[in-house]
């Protein structure tokens, strides 16, 4: 083989490699150099927070979405279980999970109007200003409240 046959391989070989490692060093210096701090640090007090789940026929989820809410790493915390006349165990569900904690009430409406109906009664009634809107099967992630930005 000739030198130029040899150099041309040896650079097909290497190219990916070399660039590769190239790519990898710029990406990490420029998030040790360049890039930004997003941390903010935690404020010294927590604005209150009303976390809303509408629920229609979800007696076999209501249970954890409400555990999940009220397990929020969060001071400052109102729940508020909106039942849209369901015809199932939903709201008893709800009543016996909460039981006698202050933070969260369960609000049943007698006839089935929507969702839209149910989160607008929830907004009326909230408490505070800022204002989480979860479904009855999702479960909150416990940092999730403290999460999220204005």
């Amino acid at each position: 083989m000739t030198f130029l046959v040899k150099v041309v391989l040896i650079f097909v070989a290497l190219y990916p490699v070399v660039t590769s490692m190239m790519w990898v060093s710029g990406g990490v210096l420029f998030r040790c150099l360049e890039e930004p701090d997003r941390r903010t640090p935690e404020p010294t007090q927590w604005p209150g927070v009303t976390v809303l789940i509408p629920a229609y026929n979800e007696e076999a989820v209501i249970a954890i979405s409400v555990e999940a809410a009220l397990n929020a790493d969060y001071a400052d915390l109102e729940v508020l279980v909106l039942d849209d006349g369901s015809v199932d165990k939903t709201a008893a569900v709800a009543a016996e999970t909460v039981g006698d904690d202050p933070r969260c009430c369960v609000i049943r409406a007698l006839v089935n109007r929507g969702k839209a109906d149910r989160l607008n009664q929830g907004f009326r009634l909230a408490r505070h200003e800022l204002v989480v809107v979860t479904d009855a099967d999702t479960q909150l992630h416990p940092a999730a409240v403290k999460q999220l930005d204005a």
